[in-house]
């Protein structure tokens, strides 16, 4: 079993989900560790996905084949689906409740901007990640200016920019 805190060549958490949104989930630098809610001190920690030496943006199963490169948000759905912000990747993650990662939306290793469904769509370092009522998953896209939105059925779209929408996307 793990404790919960700073782990030297792995850096410590850099964000969780709010308490009684679900599992309980940390990325690290290049894993996200996991609780389940029920859990009663002292508490359990284990890895969730992900786990050194490299960075990587490997799909599967398993704890140790799977990569990530920067993981820095996570937020969970009301299925138990795991979503992560894979900032270096520029991607968003899902890890099922069986413990599979897909990339969800984006494509590893191509930043920008751009709409679309799993693949197509393109994001900049994605920093952080909420999962609304409706089943919506918000993303912040920091580079690009935009709160990014993904309803269940996966198209990207923005949900808000600033300035009613002229700022301008991919960082210029």
């Amino acid at each position: 079993a793990m404790s919960f805190g700073r782990e030297p060549q792995h850096g410590p958490p850099h964000k969780t989900t709010p308490p009684g949104a679900g599992p309980i989930a940390a990325g690290t630098t290049r894993r996200t560790r996991g609780m389940a809610p029920s859990a009663q001190p002292p508490l359990q920690f284990g890895v969730l996905a992900g786990g050194p030496p490299s960075a990587g943006s490997d799909d599967g199963s398993g704890a140790g084949g799977l990569r990530f490169n920067i993981p820095e948000a996570v937020a969970v759905d009301a299925a138990g689906n795991v979503f992560i912000a894979d900032a270096q990747n520029n991607v968003i993650r899902r890890v099922t409740p069986a413990g599979v990662v897909t990339s969800f939306a984006g494509l590893a290793g191509s930043p920008g901007y751009t709409d679309g469904t799993g693949g197509a769509a393109r994001f900049n370092a994605p920093s952080a990640l909420d999962s609304g009522s409706a089943g919506h998953l918000y993303v912040a896209d920091p580079f690009n200016h935009t709160i990014r939105q993904i309803p269940p059925a996966g198209a990207v779209s923005p949900h808000a920019r600033p300035n009613g929408g002229t700022g301008s996307p991919g960082g210029a």
